[in-house]
């Protein structure tokens, strides 16, 4: 299973928020359609509902969702690198600082880019 890494805050992170904070920057939308994976055992064609408050980000230029709001915080899978130049990890601490708010890990440690 993937480490996960997460945004958020004391208090939580409203949805109405999240989507506000999101749509103020032309490198990152809402991606809340439906997709379709593939079984890589099976073959079997898996649909999967898409998810209020799922963002996609320009990485390399080509949109990919990233970012998940559930509950009050957004969750991502952790990137190779969790410096800042990594795409993903650098869009992560922006958002981060835009709703005042931390990247922490599955385990509770903070990230700030510098490694």
């Amino acid at each position: 299973m993937a480490y996960g890494l997460h945004i958020e805050r004391e208090d939580p992170i409203e949805l109405v928020e999240w989507i506000a904070t999101v749509t103020a920057h032309g490198e990152r939308q809402l991606d809340e359609a439906n997709s379709t994976a593939i079984n890589p055992v099976t073959g079997a064609k898996i649909a999967v509902q898409g998810q209020d408050g799922t963002v996609a980000i320009l990485v390399e230029g080509q949109w990919a969702r990233v970012f998940h709001w559930n509950r009050g915080k957004i969750s991502f899978k952790a990137p190779s690198s969790t410096s800042r130049d990594d795409p993903i990890m650098s869009a992560a601490l922006l958002l981060a600082s835009e709703l005042a708010a931390f990247v922490s890990g599955d385990e509770g440690e903070i990230y700030d880019g510098s490694d």
